[in-house]
């Protein structure tokens, strides 16, 4: 039986991160917890035990560094990345313009995105957009729909707008690689490291759609809380054996609905700078564009990278560590790929409003 003993601390995951609060104290980590950090990317399910023996240190130690992790407010919870598109959801990108931010204007949006069941992640950034929201909907006329709640609860605050529809994700990882001390070089030697960039590799199709019992949705929701849940647990909860959900979520992983389970961590305690990036390409081919793609996946500070549809081709997200080093990274993507770059939108993130992997109240219904 695997071993989940150490107890999660978080519970709902409604997040509200100052991600760009510089902290007076940075906690310090050294390799074992960085270790630690990349062992929950790979498999956030991960056993203690294997943990443990996996970097190097007793049962116990392992559980003391996890702790210590949680009360650094470094690790802040688990749960599971799905490919939504095979429950038959769209997942489209609206980034707002606004004027006149007002704190009552603030405590309107943030109580609308906290109560919608379609929007599942919102941040607010400084740069030409302030807000971006991430609406997942069963049809475009229910995002139709959507679209104008948001555009009647920002009335005349909105200023401008722009929708984007997710294609295809390319990667898709918790944190950055690059931080945990990997090289581009290393990374492009070691293909089980490119491996784990692409293991999120997945395309926002409508075919092969999978229909969920009530069973299964009490499953993902239960994991969507904390993926570290034990089997046995979730089985008391939605009245089935340890192998009976045991064998629901093998199924679901083996339809491609639960992607990876992972790690919820908020860098931002280290003073990195979240960056979100919008690119524009033009004279596409298959082949710039594949490299452009690979050049992306196998970058260490770069954390995730999905098509679009729409104004802008490509949206990719990193943690930096100063000014100067976002420079250097994007000199030269803009060197390596000036012949297919038009232009790019760069996002700085300030505070998360929401975070979730699952419209939990979406699919209840």
């Amino acid at each position: 039986m695997r071993d989940y003993s150490f107890k999660q601390l978080l519970k709902g995951k409604k997040l509200a991160i100052e991600l760009a609060e510089q902290s007076p104290i940075v906690p310090k980590i050294d390799a074992k917890d960085r270790k630690i950090i990349f062992e929950f990317v790979k498999d956030a399910r991960i056993p203690i035990k294997t943990l443990a023996k996996n970097i190097g240190v007793s049962r116990e130690g392992a559980k003391y560094r996890i702790e210590r992790l949680i009360k650094h407010n470094i690790l802040q919870g688990f749960t599971l990345s799905l490919n939504l598109s095979k429950l038959g959801l769209r997942w489209h990108y609206v980034l707002l313009q606004l004027q006149n931010y007002t704190k009552e204007f603030k405590e309107k949006l943030t109580s609308f995105v906290s109560t919608s069941k379609n929007i599942v992640k919102a941040t607010k950034y400084t740069g030409n957009y302030d807000v971006v929201l991430e609406v997942c909907s069963y049809s475009l006329i229910e995002f139709d729909n959507v679209l104008r709640e948001i555009r009647n609860t920002c009335s005349d605050h909105l200023r401008d707008y722009i929708v984007l529809l997710g294609l295809r994700e390319f990667k898709y990882l918790s944190c950055s690689l690059g931080y945990l001390g990997y090289t581009q070089d290393m990374m492009f030697k070691n293909k089980k490291m490119l491996g784990l960039c692409r293991i999120n590799e997945l395309e926002f199709s409508m075919s092969g759609l999978f229909e969920l019992d009530a069973t299964d949705r009490n499953i993902l929701v239960a994991l969507t809380d904390n993926s570290r849940t034990p089997s046995t647990i979730i089985g008391k909860e939605v009245d089935l054996s340890n192998d009976g959900v045991i064998k629901r979520i093998n199924k679901m992983i083996d339809v491609g609905i639960i992607t990876k389970f992972i790690p919820i961590f908020n860098f931002s305690v280290f003073n990195l700078q979240w960056y979100t990036l919008y690119f524009k390409l033009k004279n596409i081919t298959k082949e710039r564009e594949s490299n452009f793609v690979n050049y992306i996946v196998e970058h260490p500070y770069i954390n995730s990278l999905t098509k679009l549809n729409g104004n802008y081709d490509y949206v990719c997200m990193m943690w930096i560590e100063s000014p100067k080093q976002y420079d250097k990274i994007m000199n030269e993507i803009s060197t390596n790929f000036s012949d297919i770059i038009s232009g790019y939108l760069p996002l700085i993130g300030l505070t998360e409003y929401k975070y979730a992997e699952m419209p939990v109240e979406l699919i209840k219904h």
